[in-house]
């Protein structure tokens, strides 16, 4: 079973769509690359103009091919998804241990040292049984009535 699947081959409208975010994305990383000699820290030093350029070519590609048969951004989405896939599997997989470790875990600490039970889940022995009242579920005409 996977995690998610994969859409290699999206409509016209999708590929239409990331033309367009392609043409100022690639462009806007283009001229990043030609004014700080460099992306994310790499440093490409006398080869910026050629990257940059690189970059400039796909913006163009890309744009073009929008307007004209947006399924030739095919490939440079295929491709671009099959690269971006695990870099995200990875990040997303470290901001949820950085959110748990980060909040859930320091909030159930202090919940611990203040002696909050919020669930209900103390066992008390003198209890005859543990089993709460609830109120009349609502009906379900009430789903319908909001406000």
């Amino acid at each position: 079973m996977a995690l998610m699947k994969l859409n290699l081959n999206p409509g016209k409208k999708v590929l239409f769509q990331f033309g367009l975010v392609g043409l100022v994305m690639f462009g806007l990383i283009g001229w990043l690359c030609l004014r700080w000699n460099g992306l994310f820290g790499l440093d490409f030093g006398a080869a910026a103009p050629v990257v940059s350029w690189v970059l400039w070519g796909f913006a163009a590609l890309s744009g073009i091919f929008s307007f004209v048969k947006p399924e030739l951004n095919q490939p440079i989405y295929a491709g671009l998804t099959l690269i971006t896939y695990p870099i995200g599997l990875v990040v997303s997989s470290i901001l949820m241990v950085v959110l748990f470790f980060g909040v859930v875990t320091p909030v159930a600490l202090i919940f611990k040292l203040l002696g909050k039970d919020p669930m209900n889940r103390r066992l008390d022995p003198d209890a005859s049984t543990y089993w709460t009242t609830r109120d009349e579920p609502r009906s379900t005409e009430s789903y319908f009535k909001q406000f």
